[in-house]
């Protein structure tokens, strides 16, 4: 634990270091600037804003849901407490094997339609696992939340980048850079979200009937556990990917579009200054 501390200080200061802010924001004077209340309700009236959070907290819902019920899957369901580790070993392939490509497949297809794509993979894999039950096959079982994994990684490796296009998107339509309040506002709804599937695990648990500190379980608790772990989750991903395809408007064209608003809006700022002195 202490050498994970250090080392995420030190991946701290060099993303800080390493940074480059290429959006340089003139300070405004007081009149000039929306008061914190404007602000709030500009934000809750962006659509790409209210949008990705919702998904967001639907995608933590889901994942802590599967880290929940992961134990007692492979315990009860499965009857092989041992493969638990490999399954949680095995989980951190998909992040790995994006690192290098997430970025490049969002600049070539756009991050909207390769998370929609990503997300669905995963929702469809969770939702066909419950109705093929795999209680002989851990392996199968394994390969199978891997690769839905794959799909899921490319969302979170790119969720922050979405609220890049979303504060660009801000700044389109009421021209005012919040950089910091959307952040804030989407890290404090994630937050939230954590908070209130924190208990989720043992809530579920208690209705499907779960009896602490027996050795055997009701085969509807069983049955349970993998609904729990298959079939709510691929419903809640399917639920994301609905959300990225119909309610998030930032699209790869509309993200561009907006650039190239900003663009020329900076550029004319910018001009405005010098044709002054100039005159």
């Amino acid at each position: 634990a202490i050498v994970c501390a250090v080392l995420s200080i030190l991946a701290y200061f060099g993303c800080y270091s390493l940074s480059v802010e290429r959006v340089r924001v003139e300070t405004k004077g007081r009149d000039e600037v929306a008061g914190m209340g404007a602000t709030l309700g500009s934000l809750f009236k962006n659509r790409a804003m209210v949008a990705i959070v919702v998904a967001a907290l639907l995608l933590l819902i889901a994942t802590m849901l599967v880290q929940a019920m992961a134990s007692y899957l492979w315990l009860i369901y499965f009857n092989n407490g041992q493969m638990a580790s490999i399954a949680t070993t095995l989980a951190l392939l998909p992040t790995l094997l994006l690192l290098p490509v997430a970025t490049p497949l969002a600049r070539r297809f756009g991050k909207r339609e390769i998370s929609v794509v990503g997300v669905g993979l995963a929702a469809l894999i969770y939702i066909v696992l419950f109705f093929l039950p795999l209680s002989n096959s851990p392996w199968a079982f394994i390969v199978a939340i891997t690769l839905a994994g794959v799909g899921l990684g490319i969302f979170n490796m790119l969720i922050w980048a979405f609220i890049t296009d979303v504060i660009d998107y801000q700044e389109v339509l009421v021209s005012q850079r919040d950089d910091g309040v959307v952040y804030s506002v989407y890290s404090w709804a994630r937050k939230v979200g954590q908070a209130l599937a924190a208990g989720l695990g043992g809530w579920a648990l208690g209705i499907i009937g779960y009896q602490a500190g027996t050795t055997t379980q009701e085969p509807r608790t069983v049955t349970g556990i993998y609904m729990l772990t298959t079939l709510v989750p691929g419903i809640l991903y399917a639920l994301v990917t609905v959300v990225l395809l119909l309610w998030y408007p930032l699209s790869r064209k509309t993200v561009e579009q907006n650039s190239d608003i900003l663009n020329r809006r900076h550029a004319a700022e910018m001009a405005a200054p010098l044709a002054q002195n100039q005159e």
